[in-house]
């Protein structure tokens, strides 16, 4: 996980917590979680930045999620990323 995140990493948590590279890769758990995912929407806003939407469900809660990519080099890095709960449907 960690090799996906920009070393400038930000999250805005659903939540209400923020998170920096370092504080998730603490608390990246082993155990396997199953989250779905929903409505997912890539849209390029320049040559090597995209903002990706989608909803997930992770059984207990649903969430809008948003999360902006930069390209490095040959890779793409999770430079920001943010949660907001939502009631399920």
């Amino acid at each position: 996980m960690r090799a996906l995140l920009h070393t400038d990493f930000r999250e805005f948590g659903a939540s209400g917590r923020i998170w920096d590279r370092d504080s998730v890769s603490d608390a990246i758990s082993t155990a396997p979680v199953d989250v779905t995912m929903s409505e997912l929407d890539a849209r390029s806003l320049g040559p090597d930045i995209a903002l990706v939407t989608y909803r997930s469900d992770d059984g207990r809660r649903q969430a809008l999620r948003s999360s902006v990519w930069v390209r490095q080099g040959e890779a793409w890095l999770l430079v920001f990323h943010q949660g907001t709960p939502v009631a399920a449907r």
